[in-house]
């Protein structure tokens, strides 16, 4: 789907594995301030999130733009509800945040 970039698959995939993990774990243990708009969710887990996400990108060799980018759009992709579940959204999101070519 994202044509020969194994860098761009390979984030996507850790972002839904470690990001989305670290921003239940973290919002769970010590979440204390929630989202206006997805009430469970807190900023502290999206923050986690946001955080290993990026150290994820800086891993696999994303800079710049590109990398705030991909770990912006699996962040806000995590904490907005959506239909049918984040688990689908996130990585196919984040994937094409990495994969478009302006950055």
């Amino acid at each position: 789907m994202f044509g020969r970039r194994p860098d761009v698959v390979c984030a996507a995939i850790l972002y839904l594995a470690l990001g989305d993990a670290s921003a239940a774990l973290v919002g769970k243990a010590v979440g204390r301030m929630p989202l206006p708009f997805a009430a469970p969710k807190t900023w502290e887990g999206s923050i986690a999130c946001l955080g290993v996400c990026a150290a994820i990108g800086w891993s696999l060799g994303f800079g710049g733009v590109r990398l705030w980018a991909g770990a912006t759009a699996a962040t806000v992709i995590e904490a907005v509800p959506m239909p049918f579940s984040d688990n689908f959204w996130l990585p196919l999101g984040s994937a094409l945040v990495l994969w478009l070519k302006p950055f």
